[in-house]
């Protein structure tokens, strides 16, 4: 089940969020890229949150109607299939459709 903001767990959160903020700073600082196509970056990768959010809700669904939830092959499907296609599906799909489509965008990380 979803957890509300004001109970997830500070040190999960920062845990998350400093290494792309690093990134970030990084390649602003090394390549020069325009602040605005990272900002752009940054909210596409919330909407890619966002999305496999739904997806994977939709999947694990569908998945326990098959199986029960401490069998072996929904734990593999689950974890290989439905979470890794999706959190990494859209994150391929919308930073790799900003980032392709601007002049700008030269860093190669």
């Amino acid at each position: 089940m979803l957890s509300t903001i004001s109970e997830m767990d500070p040190v999960l959160i920062a845990a998350a969020v400093i290494p792309a903020v690093i990134l970030m700073t990084q390649v602003y600082r090394l390549e020069k890229e325009p602040a605005g196509l990272l900002v752009s970056l940054l909210v596409f990768g919330v909407i890619a949150t966002a999305l496999a959010i739904v997806t994977e809700t939709i999947g694990e669904d569908i998945l326990l109607s098959f199986f029960d939830e401490t069998d072996l092959g929904y734990l593999i499907l689950s974890n290989f299939i439905v979470v890794a296609l999706s959190e990494e599906g859209f994150k391929l799909l919308l930073l790799r459709w900003r980032t392709w489509r601007s002049p700008n965008f030269n860093c190669q990380f």
